[in-house]
């Protein structure tokens, strides 16, 4: 009895990690694709999506591992303050970087 509780606990445990990750990679996956759509005239509103759908850990910042792309190739310049996480202010700058 006492097996069949562990195997139930870690087979719900490793369910619940795997769509965990599957949740992730779909929300990098539609984040890659806004951000090979930005360009200088990208709304506002794109950016803002794109900030939450990178924001893995949702702490209303990105992170070194959350960054991709351009946004992780110039992640030192954005980061004007130096605090190792970028603000919605400091990743709406990204911008001037696909021109």
């Amino acid at each position: 009895m006492k097996r069949i509780v562990i195997l139930i606990v870690f087979t719900l445990s490793f369910m619940s990690c795997s769509s965990f990750k599957n949740r992730n990679i779909s929300n990098i996956t539609k984040a890659r694709t806004l951000l090979l759509n930005c360009n200088a005239t990208t709304p506002k509103n794109d950016i803002s999506k794109l900030f939450n759908l990178l924001d893995i850990n949702k702490d209303q910042t990105i992170g070194t591992t959350e960054a991709i792309g351009v946004i992780e190739q110039n992640f030192n310049n954005l980061d004007v303050n130096n605090n190792a996480s970028l603000s919605l202010t400091e990743f709406s700058a990204f911008l001037s970087y696909l021109q």
